[in-house]
C-alpha cells in the first residue's frame, strides 16, 4: 500500500510537470534590461554580473539561471567590460575597449 502511494505520488509529479516551450522561455527574459560596467563576475548562478549601472552610476547586480544561451559569451566577459541587454531584445552586447561582441538568442 505504501509503495503504491509512493508510485502514484511520483507519477503525478512527473506527468504534471511541463517543460517551457521556446516562447515561454523568451518571455521569461524579454523584459530584462541592464547596462553594467563589470567590476566582478559572480558565481551564484549561470549568469551573474556585478558592477556599476551605466545610467545611474549606482552599484548593481544582475543574476539569472535563464541565460544558458549566453554560455559561450559569458566566458568572454572580463572585468572592465560593459554588458548590455536592452528591453525587448534577445541580444547581449559585450562592449570592450576596442571590440563589440554580440550574443544573439537562437
Amino acid at each position: 500500500m505504501r509503495t503504491t502511494r509512493l508510485y502514484i505520488a511520483i507519477s503525478m509529479a512527473l506527468f504534471s510537470c511541463r517543460t517551457a516551450n521556446k516562447d515561454e522561455y523568451i518571455q521569461s527574459m524579454i523584459n530584462d534590461e541592464f547596462n553594467i560596467l563589470l567590476t566582478k563576475k559572480g558565481t551564484l548562478s549561470r549568469f551573474h554580473l556585478i558592477g556599476t549601472d551605466i545610467k545611474s552610476g549606482e552599484h548593481t547586480e544582475f543574476k539569472s539561471i535563464n541565460y544558458s544561451w549566453t554560455a559561450g559569451c559569458y566566458d568572454q566577459i572580463l572585468l572592465g567590460d560593459t554588458i548590455e541587454k536592452r528591453k525587448g531584445e534577445m541580444i547581449i552586447r559585450i562592449h570592450k575597449r576596442d571590440t563589440l561582441i554580440t550574443c544573439k538568442f537562437e
